[in-house]
């Protein structure tokens, strides 16, 4: 995979993984409620060395603390990536279907859609939405060749 397809697609992985730990930070924040919600005050039937409330919160807002570190992290990166990814996209020009190649790699790698829904949001099947992603990649990539602007 060329340099410039890898950051394409690490770009779309790191939207996806941030929408994934949004989704488990969600999912913290329903333990907190349920455990909330559920009543202590009852009589106690055994005098095992259960947890106390007390316990449980904070055992759920240190996994909500190191959700929120690894969603910092990954934001920091995937700005930074895709403010180079937007660069890129900028750089397709060739032929009449320039702003749709550049609308379909918006939608793929900086929306995070599949290709299905980058097909039916540019009014195209799947397969000639896949194409034109393609050809505007393998443009990009003769640019970036050409001009060495990944060389670091």
């Amino acid at each position: 995979m060329n340099s410039v397809k890898s950051m394409f697609v690490r770009c779309r992985v790191l939207g996806i993984k941030i929408r994934a730990l949004k989704r488990a930070k969600e999912t913290v924040l329903e333990d907190t409620a349920s455990v909330k919600g559920v009543r202590y005050d009852g009589a106690k039937v055994t005098s095992s060395n259960k947890k106390d409330l007390s316990d449980v919160l904070i055992e759920i807002q240190n996994r909500s603390d190191k959700i929120d570190l690894q969603i910092m992290s990954t934001v920091h990166e995937l700005n930074e990536l895709r403010e180079q990814v937007i660069k890129m996209i900028g750089m397709v020009e060739r032929g009449a279907n320039a702003d749709v190649k550049q609308a379909i790699l918006l939608d793929r790698y900086i929306n995070c859609m599949t290709w299905n829904e980058t097909a039916k949001s540019n009014h195209y099947v799947r397969e000639t939405a896949v194409r034109l992603g393609a050809d505007a990649i393998r443009e990009i990539s003769e640019k970036v060749r050409n001009s060495h602007i990944l060389s670091h």
